[in-house]
């Protein structure tokens, strides 16, 4: 499946687009709800381009969130509630339990690995278990182009300090 980076700029995506594989023959009904999803989205815009299309769409989404809202707080008494983004964080969570960081990243249309791991919440720890989903995989190609960048080890710019004072 292939969806649009949201950060199309060199600096935040890893390319306009990623690619997600859906290998596991579970993914099957995921994928058959997507398909859904989007036939709706696109009897929804059907006819329109340009600016009347993103106005359209920014209308259709803000629906979508504010029912989710509405259903939500009847069913849970909370000042919290999930947003239609949750499902984006609640996958981020999903990946960042079973795959290395530059999967993830790939994944999420992230140019460098640590980014999913500084946005997004890790996964629950001790007895509190993420459920079982089957997640898609990253194209080999999107997992070429992400970044990894290094991370800051407190010890090895210690050291780094003293051989540098030594060398004066």
């Amino acid at each position: 499946m292939v969806v649009k980076n949201a950060k199309e700029d060199e600096v935040r995506a890893h390319g306009d687009f990623r690619r997600l594989v859906f290998a596991h023959e579970t993914c099957g009904a995921s994928l058959m709800a997507i398909r859904r999803w989007l036939a709706i989205v696109d009897s929804s815009l059907a006819g329109t381009v340009g600016g009347d299309r993103a106005a359209i769409w920014e209308k259709f989404y803000n629906a979508l969130g504010d029912r989710l809202y509405y259903v939500s707080r009847r069913i849970w008494n909370r000042k919290r509630h999930p947003a239609l983004y949750t499902t984006r964080r609640m996958f981020a969570a999903a990946a960042k339990a079973v795959f290395a960081p530059d999967e993830v990243a790939a994944l999420m249309g992230h140019k460098l690995d640590t980014t999913a791991t500084q946005h997004y919440a890790r996964p629950p720890r001790g007895q509190r278990r993420m459920p079982h989903v089957e997640l898609p995989t990253a194209h080999p190609r999107d997992l070429g182009r992400v970044v990894h960048s290094l991370k800051f080890d407190p010890e090895a710019l210690k050291s780094l300090l003293k051989r540098a004072s030594f060398e004066s």
